[in-house]
């Protein structure tokens, strides 16, 4: 508050004016000047720029005190006194409309004056303050990025900000006014649960301020879909609050566009959903390969052991043809969990890319935005462009949830590599298979988080994941494709400072080989007939066992079975001068597979194994270190390919 104020007299008296000046003068007040017409008082106005103003309503000239203090207000805003004889009501009325802060009907005494002086003085510092006040309310209300919205205590609209504008499509100039509802009944499509949406709230608050009860306290939550006029539909997260006045109530409506949050938040419910259906698949497909061997297998033991004429012969050919489709499901079952056969063919990343880019704008959010920056140079890689589109697809949901809520950039680089000796430091996550070499480079960068060194050294782990839902599989599996194409893969991070993954993959210059052809009359006659060794079947599924020994009795190769790796291991610790042959499935419970050929290696590191698996022979060969397996035998499989498995091994010694 100033220590003194200036005070400007106008008035037409002299006598008076000097009297009025000295009495200011004695209550601690400046009044340096007086003047004594109307354009004098808004030219000295202009001058000294004074504090009060005390008018005299009578002035000399054509302009009274009322219009000189008509256009002060207008120009300066300084508060007005008016000083008048007349106290007639036209004059007052007059006076009124221009907003004197008092009046003092001469002849008047000292201790009015300053009693009128102080209460104007008190009057307009409390104006201005609301001013202010209201004034950085307003601003907080335009600046906002939020929706704002004001309702009286009857639900009609008092403030609509730009913000709202913006989300909804409706302008301010038309709302205003209008009842919260109606404008609501106009926007909304749905909302997450009927009884929670923001008309829904705004009404119940309504209803509790119309019947005086004042307890309403604390936010209220709303979430709703709307349709703005153009048709474009958004999703609005509503919070609703009762802001108490000293003349009343306001009820407040913050409104924020969730739209691309909750498509974000959906892409990963789907993502996750996918994982777990993958781990369901493979798990089901698996066991589905083990009673497909069987049904194959004993289905074409039949048909061997029939004649062209057979009347029964159409029939079981027809259900070897319905395992074999059954096989192929299965095949798209660990396809689809990313455990099947690669379907390698030469193709350019940057193509694979560019053919997919429509579906990454779709997953990825507005705020986020996509980078190419792909080499033309690019050397063509032998791959399966479904399994390369499935790395790409998970290392950008990974991106736009460590960007999470912000604006932020995901950049996909490729170009030609040459990957150096004595790099595995480099690419630590490779499992030995990628060498020294020409590969062609993926990179995908993002702006997002990042992660500590804790968790950058387990991102890869199978079942390891930040997220509160999820099975932690997505980067086991981008690990496990880039591998599969005989790549590596490298990750770098730190927290606020995003992310980068990597991926190597070979290159090839020549076309892919031929596929094998039919060579079952060849398999059936290579089986040795003259005192063929042992075939040990080690597999937990009784019928498949069962199926290959009958399938190899045909050809009088005598075999020994075991439903589990011990008892497997124990066969050929006894058995071991007597074997030829030993068919490992790798997925049984306990001893699996993979524990069970390191110990037969150990009792005999010459051990003949064929490793058998529904799953990729390169995904199965992956989880041994040991070199050594004889082979590998895809199930399902059928008389034909056992056997022609089974006599290019056994006796080969």
């Amino acid at each position: 508050m100033k220590s003194q104020y200036t005070i400007l007299i106008v008035e037409d008296e002299s006598i008076v004016a000097l009297d009025l000046q000295s009495r200011l003068q004695r209550l601690g007040y400046l009044a340096p000047a007086f003047v004594a017409t109307g354009p004098d008082a808004i030219a000295k106005t202009v001058e000294i720029q004074p504090d009060l103003i005390l008018m005299d309503i009578k002035l000399r000239g054509e302009m009274d005190g009322i219009e000189a203090a008509r256009q002060i207000r207008e120009q300066f805003d300084i508060p007005v006194i008016y000083l008048t004889a007349f106290a007639d009501e036209t004059t007052l009325q007059r006076a009124k409309i221009t907003g004197p802060y008092g009046y003092l009907l001469k002849p008047f005494e000292e201790r009015e004056l300053l009693a009128t002086i102080r209460m104007a003085l008190y009057r307009y510092q409390a104006e201005a303050q609301v001013k202010a006040s209201e004034a950085k309310f307003r601003s907080v209300i335009e600046q906002s990025n939020d929706g704002i919205v004001l309702l009286d205590e009857d639900g009609i609209i008092l403030e609509w900000n730009a913000a709202q504008e913006d989300l909804t499509g409706w302008k301010r100039s038309v709302v205003l006014g209008l009842s919260f509802a109606e404008v609501q009944s106009k926007l909304v499509v749905s909302s997450v649960s009927p009884e929670s949406g923001a008309d829904k709230v705004v009404e119940s608050l309504v209803d509790q301020l119309r019947r005086g009860d004042d307890s309403v306290v604390g936010v209220q939550m709303a979430e709703t879909t709307i349709q703005r006029p153009d048709g474009a539909q958004r999703t609005v997260q509503s919070r609703h609050f009762v802001i108490q006045r000293e003349s009343g109530y306001l009820i407040a409506s913050i409104n924020r566009d969730v739209t691309e949050q909750r498509q974000v938040e959906e892409t990963i419910r789907q993502a996750q959903k996918m994982e777990s259906l993958g781990v369901l698949a493979g798990g089901t497909a698996h066991d589905f390969n083990n009673l497909l061997v069987v049904i194959l297998g004993q289905s074409s033991l039949a048909l061997a052991k029939m004649g062209p004429t057979d009347p029964a012969r159409a029939h079981v050919e027809k259900a070897v043809q319905a395992a074999e489709k059954a096989s192929e499901l299965t095949q798209k079952m660990l396809n689809f969990s990313g455990r099947g056969r690669f379907e390698l063919q030469s193709v350019n990343l940057n193509d694979i890319i560019y053919e997919n880019q429509s579906l990454y704008l779709a997953l990825v959010p507005k705020r986020v935005r996509i980078e190419l920056n792909l080499d033309e140079a690019l050397p063509l890689i032998a791959a399966d462009p479904g399994q390369i589109q499935q790395v790409v697809l998970n290392i950008l949901l990974n991106a736009v949830e460590a960007i999470g809520g912000k604006p932020g950039v995901i950049s996909i680089s490729t170009r030609p590599y040459e990957r150096m000796a004595g790099e595995s430091t480099t690419w630590r996550y490779e499992d030995g298979t990628a060498v020294s070499g020409n590969y062609a480079l993926l990179e995908i960068r993002d702006t997002g988080v990042g992660m500590d060194a804790d968790t950058l050294a387990k991102i890869f782990d199978p079942f390891f994941t930040t997220k509160k839902l999820g099975r932690g599989l997505g980067m086991a599996a981008v690990l496990g494709i880039v591998r599969g194409h005989g790549g590596c893969v490298q990750m770098n991070s730190e927290p606020n400072a995003g992310s980068t993954f990597k991926a190597l993959f070979p290159t090839t210059d020549k076309p892919l080989p031929a596929a094998k052809e039919d060579v079952a009359e060849t398999a059936v006659a290579s089986v040795a007939d003259s005192s063929p060794r042992h075939v040990l079947v080690i597999d937990d599924e009784e019928g498949v066992c069962e199926a290959v020994t009958d399938i190899l009795d045909i050809k009088e190769i005598p075999t020994l079975t075991a439903l589990d790796g011990q008892a497997g291991l124990d066969i050929y610790r006894q058995r071991m001068n007597d074997i030829g042959l030993v068919l490992l499935d790798l997925s049984m419970p306990g001893m699996d597979g993979a524990e069970t050929f390191r110990g037969l290696r150990q009792i005999d590191p010459q051990a003949p194994v064929i490793l058998s698996s529904g799953y990729d022979e390169k995904d199965v060969f992956h989880q041994f270190d040991e070199q050594g397996a004889l082979g590998f035998l895809q199930k399902p499989y059928n008389l034909v390919t056992l056997l022609e498995t089974v006599g290019r091994h056994i006796n080969s010694d």
